[in-house]
């Protein structure tokens, strides 16, 4: 990693609502870790670095200029969408793999992440877009298991 790199990161930490969020899913991931001794600890990182993430969209939604928060925001595209679900779903399955316990919290994780995401559908989005919420979460419940088994055979 170069040096403006570094220097980007840590700039982007330096944003507060970044921060706040970083330390929270860090915390929560810690917590969840030493509380519930399935999940691995690649399997905390993962959560760790998704509060960054959460971090980053409330920064650039607080970001945004006035006009630009009254439009409508742009849809992503089905193969977008359904290529995205592949690779979350394989990637968590992936990090799922080392046993059969992290596997099993693993897929609990993911349960009630698709639950999560089914509620936010039936809430804030369209009648289409729920449509491609059940595909994604199809498809990426399709791939954790195979990416959990390719991956556990591999270590």
């Amino acid at each position: 990693m170069d040096l403006d790199g570094v220097l980007s990161l840590i700039l982007l930490v330096l944003h507060w609502r970044v921060a706040l969020c970083l330390v929270g899913g860090s915390a929560l991931a810690i917590l969840l870790v030493h509380l519930f001794p399935w999940l691995s600890a690649l399997q905390g990182i993962v959560l760790a670095i998704l509060g960054l993430v959460a971090g980053v969209i409330w920064e650039a939604q607080a970001t945004t200029p006035g006009p630009g928060k009254d439009q409508t925001p742009t849809e992503t595209t089905a193969g977008v969408a359904c290529a995205s679900a592949l690779i979350a779903g394989a990637t968590w399955g992936a990090f799922s793999a080392s046993s059969p316990h992290s596997f099993l919290a693993g897929a609990v994780i993911f349960i009630v992440a698709a639950w999560g995401w089914l509620r936010y559908a039936g809430v804030v989005q369209s009648s289409v877009a729920k449509e491609r919420v059940y595909l994604c979460i199809a498809l990426a419940a399709f791939a954790f298991p195979i990416a959990a088994a390719l991956s556990h055979n591999a270590l």
